[in-house]
């Protein structure tokens, strides 16, 4: 169940309804845990994908490509690497890579990979054995624009991603059309907690759904 709501601000926005009016941080009610929400949103791993505060929302690649929606893993060596989305139009179809070697303060120029997208937002993270987790939509080039399948990526090393499956695919159609709403499985999030990946995603931007992912069963996942 959801619980009271609070910002992670001292100063809080002005509420459009009273309604919306809710606490900031200095009440002592969320004091501690916003607190640690901020530290821990503040490291490289963690940064929110629109994070304006350190400058890793919107960047450019080496050739020029405007690139959004961050997401930030560490590399079995240390170093952090970022994956970026090609908002350009029109876009490669591809995902960007920057590397940081001190701790997330400066990162190089990202580079485009070989790793195809919709283009749509993609999420990582490391596993307790070093690997590392890539959830995007990494489909064909014939396919632009469609976000389905939701597909896993696993990677060694961090940088050579070659183990794959399919979270979800099939999306149904959408209900009402809208501002850039599109059928699929869309803008992923994902957790570690109780033996398992848990991959938080949009369905054509009107529904929100869980799949559980047993690290069990990424374990047995081969290279084709």
């Amino acid at each position: 169940k959801l619980g009271q709501i609070c910002w992670l601000q001292a100063t809080t926005p002005a509420a459009r309804l009273p309604e919306q009016s809710f606490p900031g941080s200095n009440d002592a009610r969320f004091k501690r845990i916003a607190s640690k929400i901020v530290r821990t949103l503040s490291e490289p791993e963690h940064r929110p994908s629109w994070d304006f505060q350190h400058k890793t929302a919107w960047t450019r690649g080496e050739d020029g490509h405007l690139l959004c929606e961050p997401t930030i893993y560490r590399r079995r060596d240390g170093a952090f690497v970022r994956i970026s989305r090609d908002r350009e139009r029109p876009p490669s179809l591809r995902l960007y890579a920057a590397v940081s070697r001190d701790g997330g303060n400066n990162w190089t120029t990202a580079v485009r990979t070989g790793i195809p997208d919709s283009p749509s937002k993609s999420c990582s993270g490391s596993l307790a054995d070093g690997s590392v987790f890539l959830i995007g939509n990494y489909v064909p080039d014939s396919a632009r624009g469609l976000r389905d399948p939701l597909v896993l990526s696993l990677s060694r090393d961090g940088a050579r991603f070659d183990r794959a499956a399919a979270i979800r695919s099939g999306s149904p159609t959408i209900r009402k059309d809208g501002s850039a709403k599109s059928r699929g499985f869309q803008y992923p999030s994902a957790v570690l907690a109780r033996g398992a990946l848990w991959v938080i995603y949009s369905i054509g931007k009107e529904d929100v759904a869980v799949t559980r992912i047993p690290l069990d069963a990424l374990k047995s996942m081969e290279v084709k």
